[in-house]
């Protein structure tokens, strides 16, 4: 499959990315990466999920969008809970396409804490008595920013979503996982304009399988698209299926000797620099006054 390369990155940290990708999602699943230095997006094929890049059996990791950190003691290794196991492979194409961040920030940040119901239920019962407010079951996220207007679902493999919790819109979400489940994050986009998606799964970025952070290239997300991201990806064309399975047989688990960073899942979202850029002109063309001139001199004005 020919891949793209993405034109370098006006961002000075993209540097640390070699021949970057992202997944392009317009149809359903897997999609495009990047690896490293160059900036480049991975794009899912031929409408499946989004996956690619190497996600190994032996990567370090990291929390949901953090630094790396070294094995902890037995006692922080409890199985209580859930955790994302490494699955059964399955079928999804990527290849890399051309795709430049509007900033180095992403335009959003969505965190989903997931456990089995008990787990849920102490998770929301702390965030009352944190903030004082309850939590409603929803079966989406809505996003709604300058640029990206996204819905995000966490669904098993019959389409249905897992039950989801959130107050008012804003902070934490949380997801009732079941074990043994798989389960694929879905990502739709209302907008018109491209997005790049950085996802991680329990600190682990779901492209190459190590630390997760903002550096890192995602899949790409385009217009009216949805993208579909049910798995750590192997290679250009597999995935290893996420799994809800107990915490110390958690991928992260196996690969780093922690449990720090089970059950949490990140996404980034990255505005593409061509709508911020589009953006401008639209309101520059808004404003052009078609008679500049009222209440100047009668004759034109001599150049020199």
């Amino acid at each position: 499959m020919k891949k793209l390369v993405c034109s370098t990155p006006k961002f000075a940290w993209f540097g640390l990315l070699a021949v970057g990708a992202v997944a392009c999602g317009g149809g359903s699943s897997a999609g495009v990466l990047a690896n490293a230095p160059a900036p480049t997006v991975y794009s899912p094929g031929d409408g499946a999920s989004a996956s690619k890049g190497a996600a190994g059996e032996a990567a370090p990791a990291s929390a949901a969008f953090g630094s790396s950190k070294k094995a902890v003691a037995d006692d922080d290794r409890e199985s209580r809970g859930l955790g994302t196991s490494w699955g059964e492979t399955r079928r999804s194409s990527v290849h890399e396409v051309a795709f430049e961040r509007a900033s180095d920030r992403p335009e959003a940040i969505v965190t989903l804490r997931y456990d089995d119901a008990a787990g849920v239920r102490r998770l929301m019962q702390r965030a009352r008595n944190d903030d004082g407010y309850d939590l409603r079951q929803r079966s989406k996220i809505a996003i709604d920013e300058a640029t990206a207007s996204l819905d995000i679902r966490v669904e098993n493999d019959d389409g249905d979503a897992f039950p989801l919790y959130r107050a008012r819109g804003e902070g934490a979400a949380y997801v009732e996982g079941r074990e043994g489940a798989h389960y694929k994050i879905v990502i739709a986009n209302q907008s018109g304009n491209r997005h790049e998606i950085v996802t991680s799964v329990d600190g682990l970025d779901v492209v190459d399988g190590r630390d997760a952070a903002f550096s890192k290239r995602g899949y790409l997300l385009a217009p009216h698209g949805r993208l579909v991201i049910e798995g750590f990806r192997k290679s250009d064309d597999a995935i290893a299926a996420f799994r809800f399975g107990r915490t110390d047989e958690a991928y992260t688990a196996k690969v780093t000797g922690s449990i720090r960073e089970v059950g949490v899942i990140g996404i980034a979202v990255f505005a593409d620099a061509d709508a911020r850029r589009g953006g401008r002109d639209t309101e520059r063309r808004e404003r052009a006054n078609p008679f500049p001139g009222n209440g100047d001199s009668r004759y034109a004005r001599d150049p020199d």
